[in-house]
């Protein structure tokens, strides 16, 4: 997820952020979704105690608004964050850790946005924002992709991107032997990437993802950029995937650990 949303970050810079601390952000129930897609309650007091509850286990904290650079001080027993705020509104709240160009955290709200689906919102903000742009344009670029089986696959990008910049992006128009696509997933030749379509439309992607354990230890998840990782995904030693990590508990930062056993994610 960090992925999208560091691309997520450079697309709302156009857009204007709300800033309204007592009625946004304050005594709100707010879910942080991260890579792990663990949902984890954060509720911000006016008092500035922070309520953190992870699975009804409830840790206390303490966080400041710093007006100066529009940034969160968030502090904890085990840990304390400098997190800029990227982009607010009544639904979202996307940080990002302070000198980082990719390690955010994202908040949905509970009540407002239930299904805590983060990707989907901002795809629908962007949309609802450009839907213009791209419904007076008629061209539309394509980029063939191997795949493992032999066969080729086709991604349509209807923002006129030259071919050479094209990237797998959700919401892709996929294309293969001239079929209509229901459901499936498919096994990219050149990077092992796994791409999941749904009525034509690339709705996930699964690829290593790299983690920092507490204990300094570099370990490799194979999880969807979407959900980040689940039961049953892979986990890995190196990053050419080959070796599994040792069985155990792996602690993998802000209220964040990840258990394997025989290689994958139990």
């Amino acid at each position: 997820m960090n992925e999208h949303l560091k691309r997520v970050a450079e697309k709302v810079k156009g857009f204007k952020k709300s800033w309204e601390l007592k009625s946004t952000l304050l005594d709100q129930p707010w879910i942080m979704v991260n890579d792990m897609f663990d949902l984890q309650k954060m509720i911000f007091q006016s008092s500035g105690d922070l309520i953190l509850s992870d699975s009804g286990k409830v840790e206390m904290g303490s966080w400041k608004y710093l007006e100066v650079d529009e940034s969160l001080l968030i502090e904890t027993d085990d840990v304390k964050l400098l997190c800029n705020i990227i982009f607010i509104d009544e639904c979202v709240v996307l940080l990002k850790l302070d000198g980082t160009s990719h390690n955010f955290i994202a908040l949905a709200h509970q009540q407002r946005l239930p299904n805590q689906d983060i990707v989907g919102y901002f795809q629908k903000l962007f949309y609802n924002n450009t839907s213009r742009n791209v419904q007076g344009s008629s061209k539309s670029n394509a980029k063939k992709y191997k795949l493992e089986d032999g066969r080729s696959i086709l991604i349509k990008n209807a923002r006129n991107v030259p071919e050479k910049k094209m990237r797998l992006n959700l919401g892709n128009k996929i294309q293969i032997e001239d079929k209509s696509i229901k459901k499936a997933s498919y096994t990219l030749a050149k990077t092992g990437y796994q791409i999941s379509v749904k009525d034509n439309t690339l709705v996930d992607i699964k690829k290593p993802k790299k983690y920092e354990t507490k204990s300094g230890d570099i370990i490799y998840i194979f999880q969807s950029v979407v959900h980040g990782y689940r039961d049953g995904d892979n986990v890995y030693r190196d990053r050419n995937l080959t070796t599994y990590v040792p069985d155990g508990r792996y602690k993998l930062g802000f209220l964040n650990t990840v258990e394997v056993k025989n290689g994958r994610v139990i």
